[in-house]
């Protein structure tokens, strides 16, 4: 019984041989090729090279599934997280105005890596052939650290992101509005007029962001300029915020629309 088993397993080797050397020529004409490398194994690489730049530059669309459906990885998290924040926001100029731009895919999001706070919002306006906006596109950059802080359960950073959601989505209703032209944002202040043009932008923003905070008990968290709405002295807290940002001359013509 035994010399019948030996016998048996003698009389496969060679096969077994055959099918192992097959298998690792194949491994090895695998491992040769780059095509055969899949996409994620290259990834977490090419993630880590794009946290040396400020803002990521690679557009984050709205994910097709549910949230609980998409990916486990961080930025997946991030994302889904942030749309439901932007669908569940107090306030009708986000969930309402902005949000249905951002999923349609005319507004883009960007993540800003490192410990920046604040968001952007850049337009890009669609024109007919005689130069009229005929529809409002852009993107709008969000600190991605303030973002993940916010999903982990931090209540700062969570009303702190409704507030900067909420400041972009003022200034994308600037736009689209037309009470003020793209190139207050887009491009450098070069007159008087731009200069004062780029501070009532702004001042309308940080506004609505303190009424807002005000109306939730959240304005302590912009206590640096949110402990009045006083004009006057709403305007000087303001200023003394936003003038240190500037390295041209635009708050010297801010402080003489100041004391108009």
């Amino acid at each position: 019984m035994r010399r019948n088993q030996t016998r048996s397993k003698t009389s496969f080797a060679p096969l077994i041989l055959v099918v192992a050397t097959s298998i690792a020529i194949v491994i090895l004409m695998g491992m040769g090729s780059p095509s055969t490398i899949p996409g994620s194994a290259l990834a977490p690489a090419v993630v880590e090279a794009s946290r040396t730049e400020d803002v990521l530059e690679s557009i984050v669309r709205p994910a097709r599934t549910q949230p609980h459906e998409t990916s486990t990885s961080s930025l997946d998290l991030n994302q889904a997280f942030l749309w439901e924040v932007l669908q569940a926001h107090p306030k009708k100029e986000v969930y309402d105005v902005l949000w249905p731009r951002i999923a349609s895919g005319d507004i883009s999001i960007k993540w800003i890596y490192g410990t920046h706070a604040d968001g952007h919002f850049r337009p890009a306006p669609v024109e007919d052939a005689d130069g009229h906006m005929v529809n409002l596109m852009g993107s709008i950059s969000i600190p991605l650290d303030l973002v993940d802080r916010a999903r982990r359960g931090d209540s700062v950073r969570i009303a702190y992101l409704h507030i900067v959601l909420l400041h972009e989505a003022v200034h994308y209703e600037q736009i689209a509005s037309g009470r003020f032209s793209p190139d207050v944002i887009l491009k450098e202040a070069a007159t008087p007029e731009e200069c004062v043009a780029g501070w009532q932008l702004e001042r309308e923003a940080y506004e609505r962001e303190c009424r807002f905070a005000m109306s939730v008990g959240q304005d302590w968290i912009l206590r640096s300029y949110c402990t009045t709405l006083e004009p006057e002295a709403f305007d000087r807290n303001l200023f003394e915020v936003l003038q240190p940002r500037r390295t041209d001359n635009c708050p010297t013509f801010w402080m003489a629309e100041l004391r108009k």
